[in-house]
């Protein structure tokens, strides 16, 4: 039976669009997720490239856009668009109307048990008529976005992480782990293609090689297609927009305000640009631990095989992760697969990985924190350091300051 923890808050996505710049002292009362615990097994690891799940989107998107503003001097605001909630409820219905009529489905991976996810995960129920943020083994809140995440968007858009250059001398792996609307690493990818704003110069439907590797990481597979996989697209749309002068052409300027229509020719050009680009995206689903980096390591593995050693010294990597530290019970395969991907690539002249984790002080009800994770991290001979605190603003918990949040620095 399950056991729900009670948290101070509990309910819908941040509200961060156009007209409501998004500052961190306006933001919702600190973000504590409600949770229920069951006995359940992990789902089986699984790794995917990102245009697997082209099948399963819906013909139309309907986003908003968050505004990050940065604070470094320069006045920026990162505008990130992002699929809304209800949209993606439209769509479980819809589906679960076509299920119901026994019609073909597309196919979906399997639960270490052997069973598709799309009857063992917990996405239509929590969005249709659910009350917890997570459901562990079954759902880890990846459908919502949450407050951390917006902390390390407005960190690395402040420090430029793996920008220098446009990565010309260098090769960059990007991996978000629980990225759910993975909106860091978008914000990379938005810098990317806004900043190498056309594709190099390469015979039509020729592939650069790849130079940025993104790897998007989350527990569920629905939580990629439904939310990640749009928000990459509605990303790539809109920097599209800023260098297409061709009304034929520039579906961004078409969309009916907050609707992007999806259609296989846009599909068929995002994924050839991207190609020319030498931007790959892969996805990796399920429970974290030594299945799970063995699913994600050959990702880097296979491409280096082919290398010079010259070009691996220049290999630059990027371990983000941010509200994946709430859960005692989950800390340990976190440390497992923190350890193996920010201390790979530290033999000879090659730097190690470094990695970014940004989560509350202290997640209240299910005794996660920030401690806890310094202590298990420094345990297997990491390092940690704070790069950035961020005031509660006192939203939180009824009396005093709210709960502080911070974006560490992680070494092996």
């Amino acid at each position: 039976m399950s056991q729900p923890f009670a948290f101070a808050f509990s309910g819908d996505d941040i509200d961060g669009s156009a007209e409501n710049d998004l500052q961190h002292d306006n933001l919702p009362p600190q973000q504590q997720p409600s949770s229920s615990k069951n006995n359940l097994p992990s789902l089986k690891p699984q790794r995917r490239p990102l245009r697997d799940f082209f099948s399963t989107l819906p013909s139309r998107i309907s986003y908003s856009t968050l505004c990050v503003p940065l604070e470094d001097g320069s006045s920026s605001i990162i505008k990130l668009p992002r699929r809304e909630l209800f949209d993606v409820r439209v769509q479980l219905m819809a589906e679960e109307e076509v299920q119901d009529a026994e019609e073909q489905l597309p196919p979906y991976p399997q639960d270490s048990a052997g069973h598709s996810t799309r009857s063992t995960t917990a996405s239509t129920t929590m969005l249709i008529g659910g009350n917890d943020d997570i459901i562990t083994s079954v759902y880890e809140g990846g459908l919502k976005t949450w407050e951390c995440a917006l902390d390390l968007v407005k960190y690395l858009g402040e420090n430029a992480f793996l920008c220098e250059d446009e990565g010309r001398e260098k090769k960059i792996n990007v991996v978000e782990l629980g990225c759910g609307t993975a909106l860091p690493s978008i914000s990379i990818l938005q810098h990317l293609l806004l900043r190498q704003q056309q594709p190099p110069t390469h015979t039509t439907g020729a592939h650069a090689p790849p130079r940025f590797h993104f790897v998007l990481a989350d527990y569920n597979p629905e939580v990629l297609r439904l939310v990640t996989l749009p928000n990459v697209v509605l990303s790539w749309a809109m920097t599209q927009s800023s260098t297409d002068t061709d009304p034929q052409t520039d579906t961004w300027a078409a969309a009916a305000e907050s609707d992007l229509e999806i259609t296989p020719a846009l599909l068929a050009r995002f994924e050839l640009d991207l190609q020319q680009r030498g931007i790959v995206i892969d996805t990796v689903s399920g429970g974290w631990g030594d299945e799970f980096l063995s699913e994600l390591l050959p990702l880097w593995s296979e491409e280096e095989e082919g290398e010079q050693c010259s070009t691996r010294t220049r290999t630059q990597t990027l371990v983000l992760a941010s509200e994946t530290i709430y859960s005692p019970e989950s800390l340990p395969a976190f440390i497992r697969v923190l350890a193996g991907t920010v201390g790979r690539g530290g033999a000879g002249e090659r730097p190690a990985a470094v990695g970014l984790v940004a989560a509350k002080k202290v997640y209240f009800g299910v005794g996660g924190g920030v401690d806890d994770f310094v202590s298990a991290w420094e345990g297997v001979g990491g390092r940690a350091e704070t790069a950035v605190e961020v005031d509660g603003q006192g939203q939180g918990q009824g009396e005093g300051e709210g709960v502080k949040r911070v974006v560490l620095s992680v070494h092996s």
